[in-house]
This record gives C-alpha cells, structure tokens and sequence, in this order.
C-alpha cells in the first residue's frame, strides 16, 4: 500500500491514476452494452446523451455541450442522421439557424446508453457507505461546477 499523498502534486498524481482506472471500467462498460458496442462509435453516444439530457439544440451549442468543434459535431451528427438517430431542423424565422434533435429510434437508444451507463456508476457507488456516496456525490457536484464556470 502506497503512504497517502501529501503534497498537491503527489494528490493530483494519485487522482490522475484513480480517474483512468474509473475511466477505463466506464469504457468497458459501454463496450458490453449493446447500444454502444456495435450501433454508435463513443463520440455518438456522447452527443446522443447530450442530445437526449438537453433537448434540441443549436449545433454550436451541441458543440460545446461535448467539448467538440462545431466542424467535428457536424461530422457526428452526419453519421447520427444517416442511422436515423437524430436530425437537423432549420428554423422557420432565421435560415441560418440549425438546431440537432434526437429521432423517437436515437431518443430509445440514448435510453439504453443512459442505462449502461447507470449500471457501472450503481457498481461504483456500492462501494461506499451511504455517507460516502453522499459526500462522493457532494465533491463532484462542486468540482463539476467548478469546471463549468472555468469553460464559461
């Protein structure tokens, strides 16, 4: 058993190794569901969670939802469109604007992506004691809107 991080650095260290090895189990888990491993590369599942979780978007603000370009949203939401799982929709005052929403087939999908993906965060949390999940669930919330305020 490695002596507990003291300094900053030697924290950010271990979180860095603890946040690859959840990373890699999400990963995993994604490649035993159905819905990911053979029907949607990552990325999809990424914008058709964003998608389903948001509602219709604005391709910018698609983009920004998954940290992409809005040239690399685009591409996604080619490969989306032609597997009938989403759509673009122009709108009726202003042209220009193009908004992405999700098919009832990509709003089903994004269903059982959701789904893979709760299953793995159940086994995660079961882990810990009631207390510890809230207090888990408590410094994510405050490291997730620390993080949304630095991208703003």
């Amino acid at each position: 058993m490695k002596p507990k991080a003291s300094s900053s650095e030697a924290k950010a260290r271990e979180l860095v190794r603890h946040i690859d090895v959840v990373r890699a189990g999400a990963h995993r888990a994604d490649k035993k569901n159905p819905a990911t491993c053979t029907l949607l590369s990552m990325p999809e599942a990424t914008v058709l969670g964003a998608l389903a979780e948001r509602g219709e978007l604005p391709m910018s603000a698609l983009a920004g939802a998954v940290n992409l370009s809005v040239s690399s949203a685009t591409g996604l939401m080619d490969r989306l469109e032609d597997k009938g799982l989403a759509r673009r929709v122009r709108s009726g005052t202003d042209r220009r604007m193009v908004r992405a929403e999700l098919t009832a087939q990509g709003r089903r999908l994004a269903e059982l992506v959701l789904e893979g993906r709760l299953r793995m965060t159940r086994r995660m949390l079961s882990a810990l004691s009631p207390r510890e999940q809230d207090a888990f669930v408590a410094l994510f919330r405050k490291i997730a809107a620390a993080l949304s305020k630095e991208a703003a």
